[in-house]
C-alpha cells in the first residue's frame, strides 16, 4: 500500500512538471475534483480548464451568469462564443456539439495537449484525439484534494465552529437539566428527552441555515424537511442541496445588506 500511494505521489508530481494544461468534462455533482477546480455546482457537465494555476470555465448560456458569480474561475464564457449554435445546425449528438466546442477553445488558448481525470469520458477523448489533440490521462488527479486551499480551509474552520457552537448549547441543557425521582431528566419543568436535546443542538446549527423561499403565492409556505449539504466545506455531496428560486428578503435583513 506505501508502494501505491508513492507512485501516485510521484506521478502527480510528473504532471506538474510537466506544465500539462487540465481539461474537465463533468458536472460538479458527481465528479468532486470539478467541484474542488471551479467551486461550481451544476446539474449538467461543463468544460473547464486549468492551466498555469488559472482557472477558465465554459458553460451553457443558462449557466453563464451564475458561473461567473459562484466559480473560483478568472474567467467564464457561454458556449455561444464559441458558436454553438452555428454547431448545433449540423451536430447529431451533444457529444458532437460539446467536443466541437471544446477544440475552438482549446484552439483559442493556443492549447494542443491536455491532461484529464480517469472519469473523462472515452467517446469524447477519441473526437478530440481525432481532432488532432493530445490527450494523457492523470490517474492521479484525485489526489489533489488532500492538500487544501485557503478558501477550503476557511470553510472547513467555519463549519467546525458551527458545529461546536451547536453541541455547546446541547452541553448547558443537559447541565441545567435536573433527574427526576424516577431517574428520568427534567429540563424548565418538561421532560427532557433525547429529541429535545437533538432539537435544541439542530436550533443551534440552524442559526447559520439559510432557508429559502419555495412559493410565490400568498399563503405562507412550510418548510417540510432542511438538510445540510457538506459539500461545500468538504467536497462531498450528498445530492440533498436547495436550489433557491426566489430572493429570501428575511435572510438579506438578518445579515444586515
Amino acid at each position: 500500500m506505501r508502494d501505491a500511494v508513492d507512485l501516485a505521489a510521484m506521478a502527480a508530481q510528473d504532471s506538474r512538471t510537466r506544465g500539462d494544461a487540465i481539461l474537465f468534462y463533468a458536472d460538479g455533482y458527481k465528479f468532486p475534483d470539478v467541484y474542488h477546480v471551479t467551486r461550481f455546482l451544476a446539474p449538467d457537465p461543463i468544460i473547464a480548464l486549468e492551466q498555469d494555476g488559472e482557472v477558465v470555465i465554459v458553460a451553457s448560456p443558462l449557466e453563464e451568469g451564475r458561473a461567473r458569480k459562484e466559480s473560483r474561475a478568472r474567467e467564464v464564457f457561454s458556449f455561444d462564443a464559441f458558436g454553438a449554435k452555428e454547431i448545433g445546425e449540423t451536430a447529431e449528438t451533444r457529444e458532437e456539439l460539446d467536443a466541437e466546442i471544446i477544440k475552438r477553445f482549446l484552439a483559442s488558448r493556443g492549447t494542443r495537449r491536455v491532461a484529464v481525470g480517469t472519469y473523462f469520458p472515452l467517446g469524447m477523448a477519441e473526437r478530440l484525439r481525432g481532432a488532432g489533440i493530445e490527450i494523457v490521462v492523470d490517474r492521479a488527479l484525485s489526489e489533489r484534494r488532500r492538500a487544501k486551499r485557503p478558501d477550503e480551509i476557511a470553510a472547513l474552520e467555519a463549519t467546525q465552529r458551527a458545529t461546536e457552537d451547536a453541541w455547546a448549547k446541547g452541553v448547558e441543557a443537559l447541565e441545567r437539566a435536573t433527574v427526576r425521582k424516577d431517574g428520568t431528566l427534567e429540563l424548565d419543568g418538561e421532560p427532557f428527552t433525547a429529541e429535545r436535546l437533538r432539537a435544541i443542538v439542530g436550533e443551534g446549527q440552524q442559526e447559520r441555515s439559510i432557508y429559502r423561499h419555495v412559493n410565490s403565492g400568498s399563503q405562507p409556505a412550510r418548510l417540510v424537511a432542511v438538510e445540510r449539504n457538506w459539500v461545500h466545506a468538504v467536497g462531498v455531496d450528498r445530492q440533498a442541496g436547495f436550489e433557491e428560486l426566489q430572493p429570501c428578503p428575511e435572510y438579506r435583513q438578518r445579515q444586515g445588506s
